[in-house]
Order: C-alpha cells, then sequence, then structure tokens
C-alpha cells in the first residue's frame, strides 16, 4: 500500500512539475508534442500489457466472478 502511495504520489508531482515547467497541464502539453505524446502513449501501453499479464500469475483470482481495474 505505502509503495502504490509513494508511486501516485511522484505521478501527481510529475504533472505538477510540467505545468510549472510549461505553463500547461500535462495533457495538454502532450497534446501540444505529439512526438511526446506518443512515447508516453507507448509507455503506458507497455506497463498496462506488463501488469496484466503478471497480476493472473501473481494472485488467485478464482473465487471471484469479477475482476475490475480501479
Amino acid at each position: 500500500m505505502a509503495a502504490q502511495t509513494l508511486r501516485a504520489a511522484v505521478r501527481l508531482r510529475v504533472v505538477e512539475l510540467v505545468g510549472g515547467l510549461f505553463g500547461t497541464d500535462f495533457f495538454s502539453h502532450l497534446a501540444q508534442h505529439p512526438e511526446l505524446s506518443a512515447q508516453f502513449n507507448a509507455a503506458m501501453s507497455q506497463a498496462v500489457s506488463e501488469t496484466a499479464a503478471a497480476l493472473p500469475r501473481a494472485f488467485d483470482f478464482g473465487r471471484f466472478t469479477t475482476v475490475t481495474d480501479g
């Protein structure tokens, strides 16, 4: 739980820093820079793929009928 909180805080701080450095919010900055947006989207897709592959091996979800991300 502490690791998740730390990761969330780091992500939030990165978003705040982009706003401070570039005068806009993170996603507006990406919208203005398609090459960065493509890199960001590729990184997020890779992270999701890796997590989706690892979770079923790490946890027994057999007792659940539905699993969602939240």
